[in-house]
């Protein structure tokens, strides 16, 4: 009798050692370092770039469980680039919590996979930087997508009149040209708009749910974050998740 229930519960078994090992955090932190480069941007705007490609390098550390190298004088640099004081408060809030995170010792042993549904080991300096990062990565976040939601500027005057044919038409070609220019500009502006709110997203999943990051349920709801950022990426999606 003992040894049909043992065949019985062996699928479950082997089903549960099977769980494909938990990168959920990791490849939504790449892609969304790779997503918020965008396009070239003034220096300020670069500041706060790396500034965040940072913090997303730094959580593929935490989440391997690696002790966390942080230059705190280089990365309060990236602050004094900034004119606005709100981003730059901001990137100076968000290295504290890197620096607070690399102060931790890491942990000493971990499981070669913590992934299950309910894991052994939650690494609380992944769990605070997640939930100290929210509000200042917000505020970075937005600030990025700003210039991208602002009016499109006002259209140059019209030129003199001219009875000369050949002047009229490149008049005309310059105008053309200047229309093109704009459609592009407010297209690739308006796909960075939401590529920073899917990261905005995907932020938001990660504060809501530290305290249990490597479990499954909180795996799937970063595929699914992921998933929609990409979508955004390969210009599949132009919907924008809202700030």
């Amino acid at each position: 009798m003992l040894r049909s229930r043992l065949w019985l519960l062996l699928p479950w078994l082997v089903g549960a050692c099977a769980l494909p090992v938990n990168t959920a955090l990791r490849d939504w932190s790449r892609l969304a370092d790779t997503a918020v480069a965008g396009p070239a941007a003034a220096p300020p705007a670069e500041a706060m770039q790396q500034a965040l490609s940072l913090y997303f390098q730094a959580l593929g550390v935490l989440w391997d469980g690696a002790p966390l190298t942080f230059d705190a004088p280089g990365f309060a640099a990236l602050a004094r680039q900034l004119p606005d004081p709100a981003p730059a408060g901001a990137i100076l809030a968000l290295g504290e919590v890197l620096r607070a995170a690399s102060e931790e010792v890491p942990p000493r042993w971990l499981p070669r996979d913590n992934s299950g549904p309910t894991p052994a080991y939650e690494d609380r300096r992944l769990t605070a930087l997640l939930r100290g990062a929210e509000a200042p990565m917000r505020v970075l976040l937005l600030a990025l997508a700003a210039p991208g939601r602002a009016e499109a500027p006002a259209p140059p005057a019209p030129g003199e009149a001219t009875s000369d044919p050949a002047l009229r038409q490149a008049r005309l070609e310059q105008e053309a040209e200047r229309l093109r220019l704009a459609a592009e500009g407010r297209a690739a502006g308006a796909q960075y708009v939401a590529v920073l709110d899917h990261v905005l997203e995907g932020q938001a999943v990660l504060a809501a749910h530290a305290g249990r990051i490597r479990q499954r349920s909180t795996e799937l709801r970063l595929r699914l974050a992921e998933d929609r950022l990409r979508r955004i990426l390969d210009g599949r999606d132009v919907a924008t998740a809202g700030p």
